[in-house]
């Protein structure tokens, strides 16, 4: 079902309207998600630029923010530049900012105001661009786009025009260990290249290039005895000073404008080091390095006008330097409290500021679903808070009634949470280091659980799931065992479930083993109640020492007081089972190949048929599904989704059985789009569908800078 993007809306404090709405109308704000890397800093004379590129589970993005001369930040949150980009490198501009960066398009080039947002951008086709340098004269801007090949440079107006794109500078002849650097200086711009010579090691060769983009020859800085590790270079407007990093440490030696003339090179530090940065401000030439390995920590020392050599001072991780004429700001990618952030801090001759985070975004948020009574629903989810992850709920009706939701969980690390709500009460269900915890919460808000109800015990093996029967919850989850079935190797794992009454009482404490002979591993657990049984559904997996890793599919009808247990498998392969049951039938539906398939089953089966029976299918039931084409096979068994003249569905998180509009036959509800990241169950809320989701095909939120769970409403 595809909803135009004009149905897009936010929530608003009065009415979900049908679209998406986010799960948060009052977000929380901190240390962004996901590793920030290739940190860049300018400065326009006042204040400064910080841009960064994110790197998301699947491909990257990259951000800017204004950093006042304060140390604040101009804005809450970071302006998303691109989505789908990498390589950002940011310099002054005349009115504010340029940038250049890489994406799937090529290389880009934009004029930014002092903020970050984009006035103008030029895409220009160029594959195989691994990064970009910016630099600006005054008069207009090159961009070095670099490669492992061939790489060239393009000249920018004012304006961000185009002058000149395409300037062939050199090539790197495939090393990717190719070190470059650009400057700009009073002849133009000045480009800097290693070259790997006959006996392995390092010759430093530069090059200039003029306003109008035309290049005088190549000539020799320096031969080396080993590999660069670091480049780095700036100008004091008659000199270039060039800072590159060793085995033997760091180094400095400076070009003469007018003659290319090189001085003697110096030896500043003695430990292996990549040179990040060089900054001459306030008299003297700063200098950012990272000794190598990356493990032993990042430095900033200066030269005084006298050749004095500071001593090291610790800085947050690698960095890049910036000054407005004031003070100087050092970026830098550091450790966060869960993932790689940057930094700021403002330095001093003698001393590294207080550091302060840079990349900051809303808070990240996974794992949502919903449970509802038909009127009120809630939805829960884990939300990155600090070092951990904390467990939130949120009731909505038509509206909002918790904005920021409630937190549940108050210690530890708590993710994959899952909720049952009953009209009156809700049990959200979650683990904290393998132990089932939950707690319930009441129609109105109120955590009726001052302590974590202990479930399972800390052996717990991915989520667990919840459903109500109508007198009590049932809860199953996967536990991990010492014997396994099938030689497997690592931690063998089995279905394991426990009552627990409307007062919070786990009924069996610990968990009972749902199949006490299983064939495999268990694995994926999901869940649904259909009126008189529950209805679980997992993945079974074998991995052997000496033999493929074999799967199935495995269902299974348990009564009430689980003294029934009939079971069968229901597919040969696949994995992410997911249930849902209706009366007279079920349907399991799971993933192969990135493909979703499905099994119709009949939930009459005789009572006797305990164990490894398999389900047989109804030919000819739910053969429509909105907006999609189904292929069903004689048996109605192993079918699989596509949509015409799209790609295929990637996976099925979940669907219903839903009766249909114009008769009383039953049809199956898939509300899945392609490339879609779909969460939790649908429900019936209010007459309308609701499906818990990410934001546009998408965990990641560039607005928001993290993953955000949003509602659809349909």
């Amino acid at each position: 079902m595809k909803i135009p993007l004009a149905l897009l809306i936010a929530f608003t404090a009065s009415r979900l309207s049908a679209g998406w709405g986010p799960f948060t109308e009052t977000p929380r704000i901190g240390p962004a998600a996901f590793n920030q890397t290739e940190a860049s800093i300018a400065s326009n004379g006042f204040d400064y630029l910080a841009a960064w590129t994110t790197d998301l589970p699947n491909g990257s993005s990259v951000s800017a923010v204004r950093v006042n001369s304060d140390g604040t930040m101009a804005t809450t949150l970071p302006v998303p530049l691109d989505p789908n980009a990498r390589g950002v490198n940011i310099s002054a501009a005349r009115d504010g900012y340029f940038a250049s960066w890489i994406s799937d398009s090529g290389l880009n080039a934009a004029i930014m105001d002092s903020y970050g947002r984009i006035e103008q951008r030029t895409t220009i086709a160029q594959p195989g661009v691994t990064a970009t340098m910016t630099a600006w004269n005054g008069a207009v801007h090159l961009v070095l786009a670099q490669s492992e090949g061939p790489f060239t440079a393009s000249l920018f107006d004012d304006n961000g025009d185009v002058i000149q794109s395409a300037i062939p500078v050199g090539d790197t002849h495939g090393d990717a260990n190719a070190r470059l650097a650009l400057t700009v200086d009073g002849a133009g711009f000045l480009v800097l290249s290693t070259k790997e010579d006959a006996v392995g090691h390092d010759e430093l060769y530069a090059r200039r290039i003029s306003s109008s983009g035309v290049s005088s020859d190549w000539f020799l800085v320096r031969s080396m005895v080993t590999h660069v590790l670091g480049l780095a270079a700036t100008s004091d407007g008659t000199r270039d000073i060039i800072v590159w990093g060793d085995g033997f440490g760091v180094w400095t030696t400076s070009i003469d404008i007018a003659s290319n003339a090189t001085a003697p090179s110096r030896q500043l530090t003695s430990d292996s080091a990549r040179a990040t940065d060089v900054l001459i401000a306030s008299g003297r030439t700063w200098i950012a390095y990272q000794n190598f390995p990356s493990g032993g920590g990042a430095y900033i020392i200066n030269v005084d006008a006298q050749g004095a050599v500071s001593a090291p001072a610790p800085l947050s991780g690698p960095s890049t330097l910036a000054t407005n004429g004031m003070t100087i700001l050092c970026a830098s990618v550091a450790q966060g409290p869960m993932d790689l952030d940057v930094e700021g801090a403002f330095l001093t001759a003698t001393d590294v500021g207080a550091p302060f985070v840079i990349s900051m975004s809303e808070t990240a948020q996974n794992h949502g679903t919903l449970s509802s009574d038909g009127k009120t629903t809630i939805a829960v989810w884990d939300e990155a808070i600090g070092a951990s992850h904390q467990i939130f709920a949120a009731r909505f009706d038509a509206s909002s009634l918790d904005p920021t939701g409630i937190q549940i969980s108050s210690s530890g690390d708590n993710i994959d949470p899952d909720v049952a709500y009953n009209g009156m009460a809700s049990l959200i269900v979650w683990t904290r280091g393998g132990e089932v915890l939950g707690r319930r919460l009441a129609s109105d808000g109120t955590l009726l659980d001052t302590n974590d109800i202990r479930i399972g015990d800390g052996t717990a093996f991915g989520a667990p799931r919840v459903v109500w029967d109508g007198s009590g919850w049932f809860v199953v989850w996967v536990r991990a065992v010492q014997e396994s079935p099938c030689a497997a190797f690592g931690t063998a794992t089995r279905v394991y479930a426990a009552h627990v009454s409307p007062g919070g009482v786990v009924l069996e404490a610990g968990g009972v083993q749902l199949d006490p002979a299983p064939l495999m591993d268990q694995l994926d657990v999901d869940l649904d109640w259909n009126g008189s049984e529950y209805v679980v559904a997992w993945m079974n997996q074998c991995a052997q020492w000496h033999g493929p890793t074999s799967t199935a599919i495995e269902m299974a009808a348990v009564s009430r007081d689980l003294s029934s247990v009939r079971s069968g498998i229901v597919a040969t392969s696949g994995s992410n089972p997911r249930i849902a049951a209706g009366a007279d039938r079920s349907l399991v539906a799971w993933t192969t190949i990135g493909q979703t398939e499905f099994r119709l089953v009949d939930n009459s089966l005789p009572e006797a048929t305990r164990r490894r029976r398999a389900f047989v299918g109804q030919p000819g039931s739910f053969r429509s599904i909105p907006g999609s084409l189904i292929a069903v096979d004689a048996q109605d068994i192993f079918t699989q989704m596509t949509i015409p003249n799209a790609a295929p569905y990637q996976g099925l998180y979940d669907t219903t059985l839903a009766p249909d509009e114009t008769s009383a036959t039953p049809r199956m509800l898939f509300v899945l789009e392609p490339n879609e990241t779909l969460m939790g169950r649908l429900i019936l809320q209010n007459g309308w569908r609701w499906m818990t989701e990410s934001m546009l095909n998408s965990v990641f939120d560039p607005a928001a800078g993290a993953p955000r769970l949003w509602i659809r409403e349909f």
